[in-house]
């Protein structure tokens, strides 16, 4: 998914469960990582560019 970096920072919280603001914001043109298996999502990379 492409967006804006504070719309994904807000999903990422929401998959993961996550309350608060405990992962850093995503820099311009970088990306992060989930994977989703055994009903739950994993973060695998944040803010990577």
């Amino acid at each position: 998914m492409v967006s804006h970096g504070l719309f994904l920072n807000r999903m990422i919280h929401a998959l993961l469960g996550l309350e608060g603001r405990v992962l850093g914001s995503l820099d311009n043109a970088h990306h992060s990582e989930l994977l989703h298996g055994h009903g739950a999502w994993t973060l695998v990379a944040h803010n990577v560019g």
